[in-house]
């Protein structure tokens, strides 16, 4: 091989090897890609001990929803992404809700849920 078909092979070769990340494919499947798109809050049996003990006070405009906002309407970020702090205050301190217990059957389905692994619906 002449010096000039070796040096436009390694030219053509570092043009390919610096284009190959623009081939690549994100591994984000759009349909379930949830940093952008919000996911409601839909779950059977835990959604409505979140509506009855929490948006009284956690949903947006209320009186500490700054503290922590309840949005259905967006579970990735306000239930998954509090998960821990929720379970907390709900199931170990119990000091949550405020001024109220759950009930013992409450406790079991709010534990029975976190331990599924918290799902949305």
């Amino acid at each position: 091989m002449n010096r000039l078909s070796r040096q436009m092979l390694v030219c053509l070769s570092l043009v390919g090897v610096s284009l190959l990340p623009a081939c690549s494919t994100s591994s984000v499947d759009p349909a379930t890609d949830t940093s952008t798109t919000k996911v409601a809050f839909e779950h059977a049996t835990a959604k409505p001990i979140f509506d009855t003990y929490c948006a009284s006070c956690h949903a947006s405009g209320k009186s500490n929803y700054r503290d922590w906002l309840y949005d259905p309407t967006d579970y990735t970020t306000t239930i998954k992404g509090k998960i821990s702090t929720i379970y907390n205050e709900v199931y170990v301190k119990k000091s949550m809700p405020e001024g109220t217990k759950l009930s013992t059957t409450e406790l079991a389905v709010f534990k029975a849920w976190y331990d599924a692994g918290y799902p949305a619906k």
